[in-house]
């Protein structure tokens, strides 16, 4: 208990700042990230802020007609980089296509899913490879 204890106080320590460039959603993928990394126990702090980590993560999404099809669909590409100075810790990245019954709603399809699936996939894909266990 007291060894979980300490290990958590570490983690808050450590101060990530995180980089969102999106096509669109940018203020939920930011929040997406930041939420897990603050339930892992990091702090996140502003890009220009001292930081031992940066997060750079890069959002797009587009339209995908498919011909004598009812739907509309989305693609997506996530792409995430956990950098640590000038080194990389870890690198993801996740091409999906959702489909909905307008462009609207896939393109809203899409963000969630990147912003939920994939961004859980991220952390699950990251503790896995750095040994992190909580």
């Amino acid at each position: 208990m007291a060894l979980t204890r300490e290990l958590q106080q570490i983690a808050s320590s450590v101060k990530i700042a995180i980089r969102v460039d999106a096509s669109h959603g940018e203020d939920v993928i930011t929040a997406s990230f930041s939420k897990k990394l603050v339930d892992l126990g990091f702090s996140v702090v502003q890009e220009d802020e001292d930081s031992i980590a940066l997060l750079v993560v890069s959002y797009e999404s587009t339209p995908v007609n498919l011909e004598n099809s009812p739907y509309k669909y989305e693609r997506y590409t996530l792409s995430a980089e956990l950098l640590s100075r000038l080194n990389t810790l870890y690198s993801y990245q996740k091409s999906e296509r959702e489909a909905a019954m307008s462009e609207v709603e896939a393109r809203e399809k899409a963000l969630i899913s990147a912003s939920t699936t994939s961004v859980n996939e991220f952390f699950t894909l990251l503790e896995e490879t750095l040994g992190v266990t909580k």
